[in-house]
């Protein structure tokens, strides 16, 4: 995962990034796993627009049940106590951003930078989960959803929106929380419920009517692409935009088949999720 990310960044941003594996990490969570590949793009994102430079070095190792990830630069580099505390860098969710996704799992990240003398980001992550930050509510569904005459979809109700309402359906916490974080700095978004599976994901487009769903094709039990069959079927309304991790022409076909009005590479820029979901409002 993290030498196609080092292909990405250089193929797509000119970045050239030296990555550096000191021992092969065994078996991480999931989680865990998904949270070191967002904070390494989101950090690379910052070489590429704030450093001015186009090398960059990752190091990964693993020892005494946990992970460290280091991203280094020889740029511009920065005062750290002049960092905003809201954060709001353009791309992703931010340094701060960051910080607190790692926190939420028990890790921390260490910033060492200066003006003229680039910049160092140091992440340490525990192997397993370990959760510290509050519960989310709305991933869980009120109770399995089994689509039948005995039990349809109510009518579309009729309410007063001023934004787009958005539906985050993904298994992993850590996309949701950077996805809701991202989607609510927008002005005309708000993230107003959060699904974990393909089942919970049909029993909040019920209770909650969005306007978008984002569906992550693979999840536990149901997945997304039964999911937004049934959604589609029943709520023609409901806009579903496919995510997956990687680009896969099979699946994305399959999830426009099953009536989503498009499909996102989690792995593509922040601004492309935006974007995506204007558009799809408008079609």
């Amino acid at each position: 995962m993290l030498e196609w990310l080092v292909r990405w960044m250089r193929d797509k941003y000119g970045l050239n990034t030296r990555l550096v594996i000191r021992n092969k990490i065994k078996n991480p969570a999931d989680e865990i796993t998904l949270l070191l590949f967002q904070a390494l793009r989101e950090l690379l994102f910052n070489v590429v627009k704030h450093a001015g430079v186009e090398k960059a070095t990752v190091e990964v190792s693993e020892s005494n049940g946990r992970i460290e990830a280091i991203v280094k630069d020889r740029g511009r580099g920065f005062d750290p106590a002049g960092l905003r505390a809201e954060g709001g860098h353009s791309e992703g969710v931010g340094l701060f951003g960051i910080r607190e996704r790692l926190t939420y799992f028990g890790g921390v990240m260490e910033i060492d930078s200066a003006p003229g003398k680039g910049s160092r980001f140091k992440m340490i992550l525990p192997r397993s989960i370990i959760l510290s930050g509050p519960e989310h509510s709305g991933e869980k569904s009120e109770g399995e959803f089994k689509e039948s005459e005995d039990n349809p979809m109510p009518p579309w109700p009729v309410v007063e929106r001023n934004k787009i309402r958005v539906v985050l359906a993904d298994d992993h916490i850590v996309m949701r929380q950077g996805l809701s974080r991202l989607l609510n700095g927008e002005p005309d978004m708000e993230v107003v419920g959060e699904a974990s599976d393909g089942e919970s994901a049909i029993s909040l487009a019920r209770k909650l009517s969005p306007d978008i769903i984002l569906m992550d094709i693979n999840m536990p039990g149901m997945g997304g692409i039964e999911a937004a069959r049934i959604i589609h079927k029943n709520l023609p309304r409901v806009r579903i935009l496919g995510l997956s991790m990687f680009q896969e022409n099979e699946q994305a076909d399959a999830m426009q088949k099953a009536g989503a009005v498009g499909y996102i590479d989690k792995s593509g820029p922040s601004d492309a999720v935006v974007a995506a979901i204007r558009d799809s409002v408008q079609k």
